[in-house]
């Protein structure tokens, strides 16, 4: 086959020669859909594996790894992108990070420009729940996405195990004695929250829409906010599970101001375990994420499919959590006032 033009291009996507150039560039001046026409003709007839053997032979001296993450102001994505950092540099690669905001499209601009530029040898996507990955079919470098998204058969997708560690941390409040139990998240925790009442559902737990808060706020702010509004509806709840050590954090606050103490009056299960080492009056049942195991599976699959471009199937891979039993949680009090 004769080597890819942008007139070739342009002329199997019914555009000029100068808008290939532009969506190749990373210009935003072109529709999404133009866009990924072209890099799917591009893709198609080899320009795009051309050009990265073309920058892979002017600079051979790392294998660069992009990663792009919602953000890096919590603790939990801060502690990923770090670890990423380490087992890709021990793999002989390096790192560079784009934050993606939450935004779907913002992630999908970010994907595009890597692509255009060949300036990464493979992704990592620490993507979120409205991530539609039809998005990335013309995608030519090996990619992993850590999340659960949409329509996702074009790239390796690694997923975290909290659907069965919520479940267990159900199971345990129900051993424990609780029957009423609440849930406070926030507007990027609506998985955990499904899986939350998926559980309380099989396990034969009533629920009533009170006893789950969606905050409008994140972090210690959305704990504080839920269990404020938990306490003002007084539902009989013993126990709360928060999205996530932080909102946990907040709800103490919370209970503390109304004379309220954990686990005595009311107990506490939060998520991804970073409470462990700060200061709080009492240990914090959580459920941990095995943040090493992950990024070492993320890094492996890319470096694999980077050094071996023959091997090119996905696969779908879930990194267990494990509910860490601490002191947050006790049995309800007998005969006691609960929230």
């Amino acid at each position: 086959m004769a080597n890819p033009t942008l007139r070739k291009i342009s002329e199997r996507a019914g555009v000029s020669p100068s808008t290939v150039s532009k969506v190749l560039s990373g210009s935003r001046e072109i529709s999404q859909y133009t866009a990924e026409k072209v890099l799917a003709i591009a893709q198609e007839l080899g320009y795009l594996a051309a050009r990265s053997e073309k920058r892979r032979g002017l600079c051979r001296e790392a294998i660069v790894i992009g990663v792009i993450c919602p953000e890096l102001v919590s603790a939990y994505y801060a502690r990923i992108v770090q670890m990423l950092g380490e087992v890709i540099e021990e793999a002989g690669g390096i790192m560079t990070v784009a934050v993606s905001l939450f935004d779907s499209e913002r992630e999908q601009r970010q994907v595009q420009y890597c692509v255009q530029q060949q300036c990464v040898d493979g992704l990592i996507i620490v993507g979120h729940t409205e991530t539609d990955c039809r998005h990335y079919q013309y995608l030519q470098i090996p990619t992993v996405y850590l999340g659960t998204p949409k329509n996702c058969t074009y790239c390796d997708v690694i997923k975290l195990g909290f659907q069965d560690a919520i479940d267990h941390a159900i199971v345990h409040l129900k051993r424990l004695g609780h029957r009423s139990i609440g849930f406070i998240g926030e507007r990027h925790t609506v998985n955990k929250k499904a899986y939350f009442e998926k559980a309380m559902q099989e396990h034969g737990l009533n629920l009533a829409p009170e006893s789950v808060v969606v905050s409008p706020y994140r972090f210690e702010a959305a704990g504080c906010y839920g269990m404020e509004l938990l306490l003002e509806g007084k539902k009989g709840i013993t126990a709360v599970v928060c999205a996530y050590d932080n909102i946990a954090l907040g709800a103490m606050t919370a209970l503390k101001a109304h004379g309220l103490e954990v686990p005595r009056d009311i107990s506490l299960i939060g998520m991804d375990d970073i409470a462990e080492s700060m200061p709080i009056p009492v240990a914090l049942t959580s459920i941990r994420t095995y943040t090493q195991e992950l990024c070492s599976v993320m890094v492996e699959i890319l470096m694999k499919k980077i050094h071996n471009k023959s091997f090119t199937a996905t696969q779908s891979i879930t990194v267990r959590c494990e509910l860490v039993v601490r002191e947050s949680t006790a049995p309800p009090q007998k005969g006691g006032e609960s929230v």
